[in-house]
């Protein structure tokens, strides 16, 4: 090489010959030259205190023809963050969205001398970048994390306590579980004066409305094997593969998950998964103007292409005496009753009989309960079930549902059998898309209209999620920025629970 080169003297190069089929620009074509150039070397670092689990990632990059060439810390002394260096060799203008797993400060575009040029809007550690053809760009981010050769650490350590299975972050007051396989299922509450749900860090748990024993609503098998069953449970399924799984990781146990976070709040559980490409945010909370609980989902779709999913949402009722579930089932099945409102794509469920003995006699009190649940969705309802029989199917389990298997609901009413309310819904998600959407369970007084209840004036799940119960009677932690801005109720005549 000639003097004044920035590489002078003898260099040996090595060449490659790759075969593809389209633009060279691609970012295949790219890609394969800059492994060929700098193969991954993998080194064993050994044991730290970091608690970042080893298939995590530091950041996502929705285009893949944007390439990444340096991730690095900022050359300052006085200040903080670090530097994404990264460009587009494409002939065209093109635009990424950035996800950083770290919670973020700011962000914004530098020059190679890493002086500012701009600031970029951040929104949940997100953001948003654009760069011209054949350009690259520089951008600097101040995060709330330092990177280190130990894993991730808290600028301030004392923020997180841990063990193998999780930490307590105190800067949100949540505990986050990071691997589902705990020694037992761990427990949170969403409660209100009236209304109590225990929800597990996969989905388990009951609900019951003032009394445990004599209302409860959902059925928990205690000592079950497997562990944590029933629950509830919102699945996904990608019609063109036919995969399905599960929103909280239990109960498709077998899938493997590319990203698993729970995080326990104060009157509110956030359940994280991402799979096949699809990103979701399922949070469990109760209102505290609501004799109910809301299953809420915020889903991005990472995988580059449209893609067709369904949506199942399941669980399991019990409605009445949970005593009287645990030893006479057999018998209590008998006065179930389950029908279909189309007007309002509502299932209803109440119970004929109903048990209150409180002590031991052979008595029985012949009184049907008087409450009624209520099971819909923010999405259309394209198919339902009320049996747990159909939904479920012979040799199978929660893990399979046959009714999941083969895409067809039963749209099965009972007057008697074992209770369950399972909803079917389409989804369609463009490439790099987000959307929303809820799955409602409510109570309410029976009376002569048999879904009848007072109706909810317009307030969307935004407005109902801000009502929810925490121990220090704040409005939910996990609302920042307008984060999770949800869709309004979608019924025409809406329903809603005795307040």
């Amino acid at each position: 090489m000639k003097k004044g080169s920035q590489c002078p003297g003898r260099q040996t190069a090595h060449l490659a010959f790759s075969f593809y089929e389209g633009d060279h620009a691609g970012p295949e074509v790219l890609k394969k030259a800059l492994c060929f150039n700098t193969p991954l070397s993998i080194v064993q670092h050994g044991n730290t205190d970091g608690y970042l689990r080893s298939g995590e990632t530091f950041y996502r990059l929705s285009n893949d023809k944007i390439i990444l060439s340096c991730i690095k810390k900022i050359h300052s002394k006085e200040k903080k963050g670090y530097v994404l260096r990264m460009y587009n060799p494409a002939e065209t203008q093109e635009e990424t969205i950035i996800e950083s797993l770290f919670p973020l400060k700011a962000v914004r575009r530098i020059t190679l001398e890493e002086l500012p040029l701009e600031d970029i809007p951040l929104k949940a550690n997100t953001f948003r970048v654009c760069l011209e053809a054949k350009r690259s760009g520089l951008f600097n981010w101040r995060s709330m994390s330092n990177i280190t050769g130990k894993g991730v650490e808290r600028e301030n350590s004392k923020n997180k306590t841990g063990n193998r299975y999780g930490y307590f972050d105190k800067a949100r007051r949540e505990f986050v579980i990071t691997d589902p396989r705990t020694p037992r299922p761990w427990f949170n509450y969403m409660w209100n004066s009236s209304y109590t749900g225990l929800i597990s860090h996969t989905g388990g748990g009951f609900s019951y409305y003032l009394s445990a024993r004599d209302n409860r609503i959902t059925r928990m098998r205690y000592n079950s094997l497997p562990w944590d069953r029933p629950g509830r449970y919102i699945y996904l399924k990608d019609t063109e593969s036919g995969e399905f799984w599960s929103l909280s990781w239990a109960p498709t146990l077998n899938v493997a998950y590319d990203h698993y976070e729970c995080r326990h709040g104060s009157g509110y559980t956030t359940i994280i998964t991402e799979y096949a490409g699809i990103r979701a945010e399922l949070s469990y909370f109760v209102p505290n103007q609501l004799t109910g609980e809301i299953w809420s989902v915020s889903c991005r779709n990472l995988s580059g292409r449209p893609r067709h999913l369904e949506v199942y949402a399941f669980t399991e009722l019990l409605m009445g005496n949970a005593l009287n579930d645990l030893i006479n089932q057999p018998n209590d099945k008998h006065f179930t009753e389950i029908f279909y409102d189309k007007a309002r794509q509502t299932l209803c469920a109440t119970r004929r009989y109903w048990v209150l003995n409180k002590g031991v006699s052979v008595k029985q009190s012949n009184i049907d309960w008087k409450y009624r649940v209520m099971f819909t969705s923010t999405l259309p309802v394209t198919g339902f079930d009320s049996s747990l029989d159909e939904f479920i199917g012979k040799w199978h389990s929660e893990a399979d549902p046959v009714a999941i298997v083969n895409s067809t609901m039963g749209n099965t009413e009972i007057t008697s059998g074992d209770p369950c309310a399972a909803l079917q819904s389409v989804l369609e998600l463009k490439a790099e898309e987000k959307t929303h959407f809820s799955i409602l369970m409510m109570l309410a007084e029976k009376n002569n209209d048999p879904c009848s209840c007072k109706v909810i004036n317009g307030r969307d799940i935004n407005s109902l999620r801000s009502q929810t119960t925490t121990l220090n009677g704040n409005s939910l932690r996990f609302i920042e920025n307008g984060k999770r801005s949800m869709t309004r109720l979608r019924w025409k005549h809406p329903i809603a629970p005795l307040i």
